[in-house]
Order: structure tokens, then C-alpha cells, then sequence
């Protein structure tokens, strides 16, 4: 039995000489003495079986690329790579990682089609963004996951229906992509939504009238888009409706009274007002309008993210 745990614990071992090898680890910010036990190694936690549990390089200054010797850590419940300069792709045995709870692999220069990731059943955090992915995979089956963000990449076409089958999920951002078409009807089904942000795509439709019985959001960003028609007269009326960008669409008709009325429009107003040429509101004049710096907005995920931080 103990020679099992130790050539368990050597294999690991392995692994990860490989990925400091692959990822220029001389360069590395804090780097490794791989002479050195392995529970002393930076950003590396180990279970109390001594399998490596949590590997966080996060802003660590990797390059290169991330080796299929990774998709061995088969225990690693968390892995945060997020911040670094890695290229090439996602290994496709990264489905064999079947315990991973938390990914990040943000902030990166990873490009090509995401391999398959249903098999991660248990993951609760993916986080896809500032990178150069050109297409998603089905993703419908990780039905415990609360924060998805793939912001930032190559993603055109229209935004899969089946994520409708996410129903934990409280977060969510595909923006700065190139996505089109319509919202999809079957994301009504994710009440439990905090965050959405879709802004800076090419969606086009109207808003969607569901939205009004997502009573738990907060942070609503469907600007730089196309969308057409008129907001939905209940949207002002959410309860915990926080931010709210609907600018720079095509939108027309009057601003509906739940947003006039709200105590809040003082601030939304110069984030909802300005449309596309030859589109507006003909009612969007009452409340003073506070401009805010595009810098400062909501574009950061991090404090939602953070929850989940170890």
C-alpha cells in the first residue's frame, strides 16, 4: 500500500517537473527547486493522501505551452493558471480531470477550439476569458457550475441554447466576442442569474421580456449590440437591480416608468439614453446624468470570482 502512494505521489512529481519544463520555469516568478520536496513547492497543496490537490501559478510569468502530461493530476480539485503568457491549446485529456471544482486558464494567449469538458461534473468555476478560443464545446452537462466567463476570445455565432441547462449558474459573461442572433429563449430558465454580461457582440432581437422575472440580478450589461425594440416595462423594478447597461444599441420607443421612477436612474441613465444613429427614447430626459469612465465599469469579475478563491 505505501509503495502505491509513493509511486502515486512520484508520478505527481513527474507532472509537474514537465509542466515547469514546458512553461519556462527558469522565467518563473516564483519558481520551483525540484529537489526540494514537493509540499514546499510554490502554489502547490497536497491532500492528505499526499496527491496534489490545488495548483495555483496564477500570475506566475509561464510561457509556453501547457503540456498533456497535466490532464494526469486527476485528484486536483483546483487549478488557477490565470494571468501568465501560455499559447498553443487546452490538452484534450483535460476531461480525465474529472475532480476539478475550479478552473482558470484567464488572462492567457490559448487559442483554438476548447476540447470537451462535460465529463467535469463537479466544476463550479470556469473561467475561459482574454484568450484566443475560436469555438466553445457543449457544456451542458456541467450542471454545478455558478460562474462562466468566457469573455474576450474569438467566439462568433450564435450563443448555444443548451446552457439553459445550467440552472446554478449566477454568473455569466460572453462579451467582447463576436457573437449574433438572438438572446436564447431557454436561457429564461436561469433564475438564479446575478450577473449578465453580454455587451460589445452583435446580438440582435429585442430585449428579453424573461429577464423581469430574474429576481435575484444585479448587474445587467447588454450594451454595444443590436438589439432592437423597447425595454421591457418591469426591468427598473428588479429589487436587486444594481447596474444597468443598455447603451449603444438600436433600441426605441420611452423609457418604461419602472427605470424613471427608480431611485437609481440618476446613475443608469447615461448608460441606457445613448443609441445607435437613428434610434432612441423619446422620453429619456428627467434625472442627472452621471458619466462613468468605460476603465471603472463593470467589466471585472473579480469580486464574484474571489468568492470562490482558495
Amino acid at each position: 500500500m505505501l509503495q502505491g502512494q509513493v509511486t502515486a505521489r512520484q508520478q505527481d512529481s513527474l507532472t509537474l517537473a514537465d509542466i515547469y519544463t514546458s512553461t519556462s520555469g527558469s522565467a518563473w516568478t516564483h519558481k520551483w527547486s525540484l529537489s526540494a520536496p514537493m509540499s514546499q513547492w510554490y502554489g502547490v497543496k497536497l491532500s492528505s493522501d499526499g496527491k496534489i490537490e490545488e495548483l495555483d501559478l496564477s500570475e506566475n510569468n509561464l510561457s509556453g505551452t501547457l503540456p498533456e502530461a497535466v490532464t494526469n493530476l486527476t485528484s486536483l480539485k483546483y487549478c488557477d493558471l490565470h494571468g501568465n503568457d501560455m499559447t498553443g491549446i487546452i490538452p484534450d485529456g483535460i476531461s480525465r480531470m474529472t475532480r476539478l471544482e475550479f478552473l482558470d486558464l484567464s488572462e492567457n494567449s490559448f487559442g483554438g477550439a476548447v476540447p470537451a469538458l462535460n465529463a467535469l461534473t463537479d466544476l463550479v468555476v470556469l473561467d475561459l476569458s482574454f484568450n484566443d478560443f475560436t469555438a466553445l464545446p457543449v457544456l451542458s452537462g456541467l450542471t454545478s457550475l455558478e460562474y462562466l466567463a468566457f469573455r474576450n476570445n474569438r467566439l462568433d455565432g450564435n450563443l448555444p441554447d443548451n446552457l439553459s441547462a445550467l440552472v446554478n449558474l449566477i454568473y455569466l459573461d460572453a462579451s467582447n466576442n463576436n457573437f449574433s442572433g438572438n438572446i436564447p429563449a431557454a436561457w429564461s430558465l436561469l433564475t438564479r442569474m446575478k450577473v449578465l454580461y453580454l455587451y460589445s457582440n452583435s446580438f440582435g432581437g429585442v430585449i428579453p421580456a424573461w429577464l423581469t422575472s430574474f429576481t435575484k440580478l444585479e448587474k445587467l450589461a447588454l450594451d454595444d449590440n443590436n438589439l432592437t425594440g423597447g425595454i421591457p416595462d418591469d426591468l427598473g423594478a428588479l429589487p436587486r437591480l444594481d447596474d444597468l447597461y443598455l447603451a449603444h444599441n438600436r433600441l426605441t420607443g420611452s423609457i418604461p416608468a419602472s427605470l424613471h421612477n427608480n431611485a437609481k436612474w440618476a446613475v443608469w441613465k447615461s448608460e441606457v439614453c445613448p443609441q445607435q444613429e437613428n434610434s432612441g427614447f423619446d422620453n429619456c430626459v428627467s434625472g442627472k446624468s452621471i458619466p462613468q469612465s468605460k476603465s471603472v465599469r463593470k467589466k471585472d469579475p473579480t469580486t464574484f470570482k474571489s468568492l470562490y478563491r482558495h
